[in-house]
Order: C-alpha cells, then sequence, then structure tokens
C-alpha cells in the first residue's frame, strides 16, 4: 500500500489551520447560556470550519451536526 505525502506546499500551509479531527457545529440561539453562545462560535469561525472540513489535506474529518436549519 502507497504511503501518503505528509508534506504540504506553500500554499497549503497557509490555507490549512491547526484544527481538532472532530468538531461540534450548532445553530446559537440567543437563550443560549452565555457559555454556550460563545462556545459555539462566530459566523465567521463556523465558515472557516466548512472551508477546513472540505479540505482533503486538512484533519478536520468529522462533523457533530447539532440544529441547523
Amino acid at each position: 500500500m502507497a504511503k501518503k505525502d505528509a508534506s504540504l506546499n506553500d500554499k497549503e500551509k497557509s490555507d490549512i489551520k491547526p484544527i481538532e479531527r472532530i468538531k461540534m457545529v450548532m445553530t446559537r440561539g440567543k437563550d443560549d447560556s452565555k457559555g454556550m453562545y460563545d462556545l459555539l462560535g462566530t459566523k465567521e469561525y463556523r465558515k472557516e470550519l466548512n472551508k477546513q472540513f472540505k479540505n482533503k489535506r486538512s484533519n478536520f474529518k468529522i462533523a457533530i451536526v447539532v440544529d441547523r436549519v
């Protein structure tokens, strides 16, 4: 079996962010506690998660999606 190349080119180094393999993506609600609201991140953060999830070279492989409409 061929070994995958783990090295990244310069563009990939700038595009791929260090990130956990598993993330939860959930809709934030105005009635959420402050701790939960802050934990779920901003709209821009969720867009970055989407971008990283779609990148084949990213470490982010499993998305747990909850309450997304």
